[in-house]
């Protein structure tokens, strides 16, 4: 096993990220589905090695942007349809991030490739 010098977080839409997403188009059942879908398959990024809150923090600071309009362009691609301006404490509405201190590689054989 390898661990990688990197630390993770979990992201997943709340109702914000739905209404913007304009999910509800047959009174709210599918829209339904389909949130519950993207709270359970959260999306991860991996992002430099933090261990404490206040490391945490300073990362996010400097991630945030990123994070967001990587899961905007999950669901539209056409920016001029994405949310202006976007903030951070908007990103804290439309988000819950869950820290994941400690990203083992269970498959060291294999190096880690980017898709593109």
């Amino acid at each position: 096993m390898a661990f990688l010098s990197r630390a993770a977080v979990s992201v997943r839409p709340l109702k914000p990220y739905l209404e913007w997403a304009k999910l509800d188009d047959d009174g709210g059942q599918q829209a339904e589905r389909v949130y519950e879908s993207l709270r359970m398959k959260p999306h991860a990024f991996l992002l430099p090695e933090c261990v404490d809150p206040a490391a945490q923090e300073a990362v996010l600071r400097d991630f945030w942007p990123d994070i967001f309009a990587s899961m905007l362009n999950g669901w539209l691609r056409d920016e001029a349809q994405w949310p202006q301006p976007r903030t951070r404490e908007m990103f804290e509405q439309w988000f819950e991030l869950t820290w994941i201190s400690m990203v083992e590689d269970l498959d060291p054989d294999e190096p880690l490739g980017l898709l593109e």
